[in-house]
């Protein structure tokens, strides 16, 4: 079993500038990691994790959630053991902070009289970082709809909502819709008020002794499948279907009766709920400059989401910017990765407290209007064409589509900021327009593609 960190990452990411590298052993880190980072991702996830911490598949999770919490936590171990070691903290004031989970041959060097206050800041941020792992963490099924919300076109069928609360927690809202359908019967889902081209959709289904088959068609064209048997009441079927084309704003869903299992006492068909999810496409590029300063002002409030900075009044790309620490900055550019997480934690430092600028270009052949979806960690502005048009000042772990905002397109080139506050721990947004069929134009220098070409 491995460490998912070096000491010098450790001493990085947590601001020991104390202590070498060499002081902090692997055993040391393995240690901390088993008693933290294991439990908040549950074995099968760690385990996972562990076979590839460097690769893609986990990036966002190891870079952003559990390096920093981990680095926390060595810290706040070192410090505490020091406190026991030198008699300075008993382990009958605070247990929590007396705890310790291994020796530790050397301690950061901290005057006395500051390490009470010194461990239990260090292990409250600690806990906060491994709040922001666990919420990560969480499965959350995306944007589901139950069964008895849907409205569903019989076609001379019968349906009711099914209680399913003594058949155990699973069923969402503890119900589910039950067709009662026969042998080559059919019945549809009506999903009108579609506003994006494609969609992707799981379908949850029961399955149980008197429950048949039948073939999912999406708009017309066989696209899944269920299979309703099985000798108890289960919430197990799952149908995965891609790339659902939305026709004039809305999907047509027909279940086809095929037949059943020779064990099956009848032909009816159980639905839970589904989940719908857009086919995001994100903005492709940004020039990005940061950070700059992010004061706290009391307890969580932070100042720099208000704070108008120089690229609020003047976005060039060539020219030379004064950041946080009085250290000069320039804009760079950046594409955004496939999954539309635009991390800044790899690519401005420091990336706590701090503020972060993202500017790209939209061209437009006319005046339009579209919309514009985004999610941050944490604050964020909008600004378009120089207007602001969206604040948000908060914690939070950036998601798809926290916000919705309306853009007026001018004809030409008009110009999207964004302005990222972070407070402690990941630091990143998504971006990306309502996804109508209609290509935008986006380009982080002001170039078409034909202008790219050349």
């Amino acid at each position: 079993m491995a460490a998912l960190m070096t000491p010098l990452e450790i001493i990085t990411i947590a601001y020991i500038t104390e202590l070498d590298p060499a002081m902090i052993k692997d055993s040391f880190i393995l240690n901390t990691q088993v008693q933290y980072i294991k439990p908040a991702l549950t074995t099968p996830l760690y385990d996972d994790v562990l076979l590839d911490p460097a690769g893609s598949l986990y990036a966002t999770l190891v870079d952003d959630y559990i390096k920093p919490c981990l680095a926390y936590f060595v810290k706040a171990t070192m410090l505490n053991q020091q406190l026991l070691e030198t008699s300075q903290y008993t382990t009958g004031s605070d247990p929590a902070l007396a705890q310790s989970l291994m020796d530790v041959s050397t301690a950061v060097m901290i005057s006395p009289e500051h390490r009470r206050d010194i461990v239990k800041e260090v292990l409250a941020m600690a806990k906060y970082k491994l709040s922001l792992l666990t919420a990560y963490v969480i499965v959350k099924p995306a944007r589901m709809f139950e069964a008895e919300k849907l409205k569903f076109k019989l076609e001379g069928l019968k349906s009711r909502v099914m209680d399913m609360s003594d058949d155990g927690p699973e069923w969402g809202e503890n119900n589910q819709v039950l067709v009662e359908a026969h042998d080559k019967s059919s019945f549809g889902l009506d999903l009108n008020g579609l506003k994006e081209s494609v969609y992707d959709m799981n379908l949850y289904y029961s399955t149980g002794p008197d429950l048949g088959n039948a073939d999912i068609f999406v708009n017309g064209i066989k696209a899944g499948k269920i299979v309703g048997y099985s000798p108890h009441v289960l919430p197990s079927g799952i149908v995965t279907l891609k790339d659902l084309k939305n026709q004039g704003q809305s999907i047509d869903i027909r279940f086809v009766i095929t037949g059943k299992d020779a064990l099956s006492k009848g032909y009816s068909v159980g639905i839970d709920g589904i989940s719908m999810e857009p086919r995001r496409v994100y903005i492709p590029e940004w020039n990005i400059l940061g950070p700059f300063p992010n004061p706290r002002k009391i307890g969580s409030m932070r100042r720099g989401l208000d704070s108008a900075y120089l690229p609020e009044k003047l976005v060039d790309l060539q020219k030379e910017y004064i950041g946080s620490g009085g250290k000069p900055i320039r804009w760079s550019y950046v594409q955004t990765p496939e999954n539309g997480c635009m991390s800044f934690s790899d690519k401005v430092n420091p990336h706590e407290l701090v503020v972060t600028y993202a500017v790209t270009y939209i061209y437009s052949p006319d005046t339009r209007k579209t919309m514009l979806f985004i999610g941050s960690d944490d604050g964020c502005k909008v600004f378009f064409n120089g207007q602001e048009l969206y604040r948000y000042l908060g914690e939070r772990i950036a998601e798809p589509d926290q916000a919705e905002i309306e853009l007026k397109m001018k004809p030409g080139w008009n110009k999207l900021l964004l302005k990222i506050e972070n407070n402690l721990g990941a630091y990143s947004f998504y971006a990306r327009f309502l996804n109508t069929g209609n290509k935008l134009e986006v380009s982080a220098n002001q170039k078409l593609p034909a202008e790219n070409k050349k």
